[in-house]
Protein backbone atom coordinates (compact mmCIF):
# COMPACT_ATOMS: atom_id res chain seq x y z
CA UNK A 1 0.00 0.00 0.00
CA UNK A 2 1.46 3.26 -1.07
CA UNK A 3 2.33 5.47 2.25
CA UNK A 4 -0.03 8.45 1.25
CA UNK A 5 -3.04 5.70 1.77
CA UNK A 6 -1.66 3.68 4.52
CA UNK A 7 -0.79 7.67 6.41
CA UNK A 8 -5.08 8.44 5.62
CA UNK A 9 -5.82 5.09 7.15
CA UNK A 10 -4.83 5.82 10.47
CA UNK A 11 -5.57 9.58 10.26
CA UNK A 12 -7.23 9.14 13.91
CA UNK A 13 -3.83 8.77 15.43
CA UNK A 14 -2.63 12.10 14.56
CA UNK A 15 -0.98 15.44 16.13
CA UNK A 16 -1.40 18.50 13.97
CA UNK A 17 1.26 20.51 14.84
CA UNK A 18 0.49 24.38 12.30
CA UNK A 19 0.99 22.42 8.81
CA UNK A 20 2.33 19.02 9.88
CA UNK A 21 1.28 15.87 10.99
CA UNK A 22 2.98 14.08 13.48
CA UNK A 23 2.34 10.00 14.82
CA UNK A 24 4.82 8.83 17.50
CA UNK A 25 5.80 4.81 17.60
CA UNK A 26 6.71 2.93 20.79
CA UNK A 27 8.14 0.24 18.34
CA UNK A 28 9.04 0.42 14.89
CA UNK A 29 5.96 -0.05 12.23
CA UNK A 30 5.82 -1.28 8.63
CA UNK A 31 3.86 2.18 8.22
CA UNK A 32 7.66 3.64 8.67
CA UNK A 33 9.10 1.49 5.99
CA UNK A 34 6.79 2.84 3.47
CA UNK A 35 7.82 6.34 4.79
CA UNK A 36 11.23 5.52 4.48
CA UNK A 37 10.80 4.63 0.99
CA UNK A 38 9.42 8.11 -0.20
CA UNK A 39 12.59 10.01 1.37
CA UNK A 40 16.24 10.74 1.04
CA UNK A 41 18.76 8.35 2.79
CA UNK A 42 21.07 10.44 5.01
CA UNK A 43 24.87 10.12 3.45
CA UNK A 44 26.48 8.51 6.44
CA UNK A 45 23.22 6.22 7.84
CA UNK A 46 21.21 4.33 4.87
CA UNK A 47 17.60 3.27 5.92
CA UNK A 48 18.71 0.02 6.82
CA UNK A 49 20.95 1.07 9.55
CA UNK A 50 18.18 3.89 10.70
CA UNK A 51 15.78 0.91 10.61
CA UNK A 52 18.27 -1.18 12.43
CA UNK A 53 19.15 1.66 15.03
CA UNK A 54 15.26 2.52 16.35
CA UNK A 55 14.38 -1.54 16.24
CA UNK A 56 17.52 -2.21 18.44
CA UNK A 57 16.91 -3.12 22.03
CA UNK A 58 17.53 0.10 24.45
CA UNK A 59 18.21 0.93 28.01
CA UNK A 60 16.19 4.13 27.50
CA UNK A 61 13.01 4.91 25.68
CA UNK A 62 12.66 5.24 21.67
CA UNK A 63 9.91 6.59 20.10
CA UNK A 64 9.79 6.70 15.78
CA UNK A 65 7.85 9.80 14.66
CA UNK A 66 6.74 10.03 11.39
CA UNK A 67 6.14 14.02 10.11
CA UNK A 68 3.34 14.35 6.76
CA UNK A 69 2.85 17.49 5.27
CA UNK A 70 -1.13 17.32 3.89
CA UNK A 71 -0.60 13.14 3.85
CA UNK A 72 3.20 12.65 2.37
CA UNK A 73 5.73 11.79 4.09
CA UNK A 74 8.48 14.44 5.03
CA UNK A 75 10.57 13.21 7.94
CA UNK A 76 10.93 9.92 9.99
CA UNK A 77 12.84 10.74 13.47
CA UNK A 78 14.12 8.62 15.66
CA UNK A 79 14.63 9.60 19.24
CA UNK A 80 16.45 8.73 22.54
CA UNK A 81 15.39 9.39 25.70
CA UNK A 82 17.98 11.18 27.99
CA UNK A 83 17.06 12.17 31.84
CA UNK A 84 14.72 15.01 31.32
CA UNK A 85 15.43 15.52 27.41
CA UNK A 86 15.20 14.03 24.18
CA UNK A 87 18.18 13.54 21.67
CA UNK A 88 18.24 12.09 18.45
CA UNK A 89 19.08 8.33 18.61
CA UNK A 90 21.62 9.42 15.60
CA UNK A 91 24.18 10.64 18.31
CA UNK A 92 26.82 9.60 18.90
CA UNK A 93 27.00 6.08 16.42
CA UNK A 94 26.55 7.91 13.30
CA UNK A 95 28.61 11.20 12.34
CA UNK A 96 26.22 14.85 11.34
CA UNK A 97 22.86 12.77 10.46
CA UNK A 98 19.80 13.89 12.03
CA UNK A 99 16.78 12.11 10.49
CA UNK A 100 15.77 10.80 6.90
CA UNK A 101 13.73 13.47 5.69
CA UNK A 102 13.11 15.98 2.56
CA UNK A 103 15.68 18.82 3.30
CA UNK A 104 13.14 21.85 3.38
CA UNK A 105 11.23 20.14 5.75
CA UNK A 106 14.00 18.80 7.96
CA UNK A 107 13.80 21.79 10.61
CA UNK A 108 10.28 22.20 10.58
CA UNK A 109 9.60 18.54 11.39
CA UNK A 110 12.21 18.73 14.37
CA UNK A 111 10.30 21.59 15.47
CA UNK A 112 6.91 20.13 15.17
CA UNK A 113 7.88 17.13 17.72
CA UNK A 114 6.92 20.31 20.58
CA UNK A 115 9.62 18.38 22.87
CA UNK A 116 12.64 19.55 24.48
CA UNK A 117 15.25 18.23 21.75
CA UNK A 118 18.97 18.49 22.19
CA UNK A 119 20.94 18.16 18.81
CA UNK A 120 24.87 17.66 19.36
CA UNK A 121 28.06 18.17 16.99
CA UNK A 122 26.48 19.10 13.57
CA UNK A 123 28.96 20.72 10.80
CA UNK A 124 26.15 22.88 9.73
CA UNK A 125 24.45 25.39 12.35
CA UNK A 126 20.70 25.66 12.72
CA UNK A 127 18.25 28.00 10.24
CA UNK A 128 17.20 31.39 12.40
CA UNK A 129 14.60 31.06 14.79
CA UNK A 130 14.88 27.54 14.90
CA UNK A 131 16.94 26.92 17.72
CA UNK A 132 17.62 27.73 20.91
CA UNK A 133 21.58 27.64 23.25
CA UNK A 134 23.17 27.45 19.59
CA UNK A 135 26.96 26.96 20.81
CA UNK A 136 29.46 26.52 18.24
CA UNK A 137 32.39 24.28 19.14
CA UNK A 138 36.03 24.52 17.86
CA UNK A 139 37.10 21.23 16.44
CA UNK A 140 40.96 19.95 15.67
CA UNK A 141 41.91 18.06 11.78
CA UNK A 142 44.85 16.96 10.90
CA UNK A 143 45.79 17.56 6.71
CA UNK A 144 46.85 14.11 5.54
CA UNK A 145 49.03 15.91 3.10
CA UNK A 146 51.10 18.11 5.56
CA UNK A 147 54.15 16.91 7.66
CA UNK A 148 52.30 15.30 11.39
CA UNK A 149 55.66 14.93 12.94
CA UNK A 150 56.56 18.42 12.14
CA UNK A 151 53.13 19.65 13.94
CA UNK A 152 53.95 17.33 16.86
CA UNK A 153 57.46 19.26 17.32
CA UNK A 154 55.69 22.23 17.38
CA UNK A 155 53.09 21.62 19.96
CA UNK A 156 55.86 19.19 22.10
CA UNK A 157 53.97 15.75 21.48
CA UNK A 158 56.46 14.02 19.74
CA UNK A 159 58.65 13.62 22.63
CA UNK A 160 55.67 11.69 24.15
CA UNK A 161 54.95 10.06 20.64
CA UNK A 162 58.50 8.87 20.23
CA UNK A 163 59.17 7.19 23.79
CA UNK A 164 55.76 5.38 22.64
CA UNK A 165 57.23 3.74 19.82
CA UNK A 166 59.82 2.09 21.83
CA UNK A 167 57.74 0.94 24.73
CA UNK A 168 54.68 -0.13 22.20
CA UNK A 169 56.74 -1.78 20.30
CA UNK A 170 55.48 -5.26 21.19
CA UNK A 171 52.24 -5.33 20.75
CA UNK A 172 50.68 -5.73 17.77
CA UNK A 173 48.57 -3.43 15.91
CA UNK A 174 45.39 -4.37 13.99
CA UNK A 175 43.12 -2.77 11.55
CA UNK A 176 39.31 -3.65 10.96
CA UNK A 177 38.92 -6.68 13.10
CA UNK A 178 35.11 -7.13 14.45
CA UNK A 179 36.18 -7.91 17.58
CA UNK A 180 38.48 -5.00 18.33
CA UNK A 181 35.14 -2.70 17.68
CA UNK A 182 33.33 -4.19 19.61
CA UNK A 183 35.76 -4.29 22.54
CA UNK A 184 36.67 -1.03 21.81
CA UNK A 185 32.81 0.47 22.51
CA UNK A 186 32.34 -1.92 25.48
CA UNK A 187 35.85 -0.41 27.00
CA UNK A 188 34.84 2.92 26.46
CA UNK A 189 31.13 2.29 27.45
CA UNK A 190 32.20 1.13 30.94
CA UNK A 191 34.44 3.96 31.58
CA UNK A 192 31.91 6.26 30.90
CA UNK A 193 28.90 5.20 32.75
CA UNK A 194 27.72 8.53 33.74
CA UNK A 195 27.50 10.21 30.17
CA UNK A 196 26.11 9.19 27.20
CA UNK A 197 28.22 6.88 26.29
CA UNK A 198 26.60 3.54 28.38
CA UNK A 199 23.05 4.97 26.72
CA UNK A 200 24.20 5.08 22.60
CA UNK A 201 26.64 1.85 22.99
CA UNK A 202 24.11 -0.93 21.87
CA UNK A 203 23.24 1.17 19.34
CA UNK A 204 26.91 1.80 18.39
CA UNK A 205 27.39 -1.61 18.27
CA UNK A 206 24.95 -2.31 15.79
CA UNK A 207 26.20 0.96 13.60
CA UNK A 208 29.81 -0.70 13.76
CA UNK A 209 28.87 -4.07 12.93
CA UNK A 210 26.87 -2.78 9.78
CA UNK A 211 29.27 0.00 8.84
CA UNK A 212 32.58 -1.73 8.73
CA UNK A 213 31.02 -4.30 6.69
CA UNK A 214 30.72 -1.60 3.91
CA UNK A 215 34.31 -0.24 4.83
CA UNK A 216 32.19 3.51 5.94
CA UNK A 217 34.00 2.98 9.70
CA UNK A 218 37.57 1.87 10.74
CA UNK A 219 38.64 0.09 13.47
CA UNK A 220 41.92 0.41 15.04
CA UNK A 221 43.27 -1.69 18.15
CA UNK A 222 46.91 -3.24 19.85
CA UNK A 223 46.95 -6.26 21.26
CA UNK A 224 49.66 -8.08 23.25
CA UNK A 225 49.32 -11.52 22.59
CA UNK A 226 46.31 -11.92 21.13
CA UNK A 227 44.87 -9.55 23.78
CA UNK A 228 43.52 -6.39 23.10
CA UNK A 229 44.61 -3.22 25.48
CA UNK A 230 43.89 -0.14 23.21
CA UNK A 231 40.97 0.68 20.59
CA UNK A 232 40.32 3.72 18.28
CA UNK A 233 37.11 3.61 15.68
CA UNK A 234 36.55 6.37 13.01
CA UNK A 235 33.74 7.12 10.85
CA UNK A 236 34.13 7.73 6.87
CA UNK A 237 33.31 10.78 5.89
CA UNK A 238 33.50 11.97 2.48
CA UNK A 239 37.29 11.76 1.77
CA UNK A 240 38.11 11.88 5.46
CA UNK A 241 37.70 10.32 8.82
CA UNK A 242 35.59 11.66 11.75
CA UNK A 243 37.61 10.29 15.70
CA UNK A 244 34.53 8.75 17.25
CA UNK A 245 36.04 6.99 20.34
CA UNK A 246 39.06 5.56 22.02
CA UNK A 247 39.98 3.07 24.99
CA UNK A 248 42.37 1.73 26.82
CA UNK A 249 42.92 -0.65 29.58
CA UNK A 250 44.14 1.57 32.44
CA UNK A 251 46.70 -0.55 33.56
CA UNK A 252 48.83 -0.15 30.25
CA UNK A 253 48.26 4.13 30.30
CA UNK A 254 52.00 4.59 31.61
CA UNK A 255 52.84 2.86 28.82
CA UNK A 256 51.83 4.86 26.07
CA UNK A 257 49.21 2.58 24.26
CA UNK A 258 46.77 5.35 23.47
CA UNK A 259 49.19 7.78 22.18
CA UNK A 260 50.95 4.86 20.05
CA UNK A 261 47.57 3.91 18.50
CA UNK A 262 46.68 7.60 17.65
CA UNK A 263 50.28 7.51 15.96
CA UNK A 264 49.76 4.69 14.00
CA UNK A 265 46.09 4.88 13.05
CA UNK A 266 46.78 8.59 11.44
CA UNK A 267 49.48 6.87 9.37
CA UNK A 268 47.48 4.60 8.59
CA UNK A 269 44.91 6.35 7.41
CA UNK A 270 47.63 8.47 5.18
CA UNK A 271 48.78 5.39 3.31
CA UNK A 272 44.78 4.47 3.02
CA UNK A 273 44.32 7.60 0.96
CA UNK A 274 42.04 9.40 3.54
CA UNK A 275 42.70 13.60 3.19
CA UNK A 276 41.78 14.53 6.55
CA UNK A 277 41.21 13.11 10.03
CA UNK A 278 38.79 15.25 12.19
CA UNK A 279 39.35 14.98 15.86
CA UNK A 280 36.34 16.69 16.83
CA UNK A 281 36.18 19.26 19.89
CA UNK A 282 35.59 19.84 23.40
CA UNK A 283 39.12 18.35 24.69
CA UNK A 284 42.09 20.53 25.31
CA UNK A 285 44.54 17.67 24.66
CA UNK A 286 43.33 17.22 20.84
CA UNK A 287 44.99 21.24 20.30
CA UNK A 288 48.40 19.00 20.73
CA UNK A 289 47.26 16.44 18.14
CA UNK A 290 45.95 18.51 15.31
CA UNK A 291 45.45 22.39 14.28
CA UNK A 292 42.26 23.95 14.63
CA UNK A 293 39.33 22.71 11.68
CA UNK A 294 36.05 23.46 10.97
CA UNK A 295 33.24 24.32 13.92
CA UNK A 296 30.47 21.91 14.61
CA UNK A 297 27.60 23.21 16.90
CA UNK A 298 24.98 21.73 19.69
CA UNK A 299 21.80 22.79 19.81
CA UNK A 300 18.19 23.10 21.65
CA UNK A 301 14.92 22.69 19.71
CA UNK A 302 11.77 22.98 21.99
CA UNK A 303 8.44 25.14 22.21
CA UNK A 304 8.83 28.48 23.81
CA UNK A 305 6.96 27.23 26.59
CA UNK A 306 9.41 24.56 27.55
CA UNK A 307 12.78 27.06 26.61
CA UNK A 308 11.24 29.42 29.31
CA UNK A 309 10.16 27.06 32.06
CA UNK A 310 14.06 26.25 31.62
CA UNK A 311 15.54 29.22 31.28
CA UNK A 312 13.25 29.63 34.61
CA UNK A 313 14.09 27.07 36.67
CA UNK A 314 18.07 27.28 35.78
CA UNK A 315 18.07 31.07 37.34
CA UNK A 316 16.37 29.66 40.36
CA UNK A 317 18.71 27.06 40.89
CA UNK A 318 21.57 29.83 40.44
CA UNK A 319 20.07 31.99 42.94
CA UNK A 320 19.44 29.13 45.47
CA UNK A 321 23.33 27.72 44.68
CA UNK A 322 24.38 31.54 45.26
CA UNK A 323 22.10 32.03 48.46
CA UNK A 324 23.45 28.75 50.10
CA UNK A 325 27.56 29.75 49.28
CA UNK A 326 26.34 33.56 51.20
CA UNK A 327 24.96 31.71 53.55
CA UNK A 328 27.17 29.24 54.64
CA UNK A 329 30.61 30.68 54.18
CA UNK A 330 29.94 33.78 55.53
CA UNK A 331 32.08 36.89 54.86
CA UNK A 332 35.70 36.05 54.21
CA UNK A 333 38.90 37.30 55.66
CA UNK A 334 40.65 39.48 53.41
CA UNK A 335 44.08 37.56 52.08
CA UNK A 336 47.28 38.73 51.33
CA UNK A 337 46.55 38.56 47.30
CA UNK A 338 43.44 40.69 48.56
CA UNK A 339 44.94 43.84 50.35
Amino acid sequence: MPARNVVRSIRDTWTLRGNLETRWFDAWHPVLDEALRELPEMENCPHELFRLLMSNPSPVAKKSVLVCNRGRPVAVVGLRRRERHWELATRGVVSYCLAPALPEFLYPALAALRVDLWVYWQNRPPPDRVAHTVTPVQTYRLDCKTDFEAYWKQTGLIRSIRRSRRVAERFTFEVDSPRSAAWTIRHWADRWKDVSASVSAPDFLVTAEYLQASHRLHSFCLLEEGTPVSGRIMFVDGDGLVLACTSYLEEYRQLGVGIRLFDQSSQWATKAGYATISLGGGDAYKAQWAPQGETIWTFNIAPNHIYLAKRVAWACRKSLAAARTKFFDGPQEPTLGDT
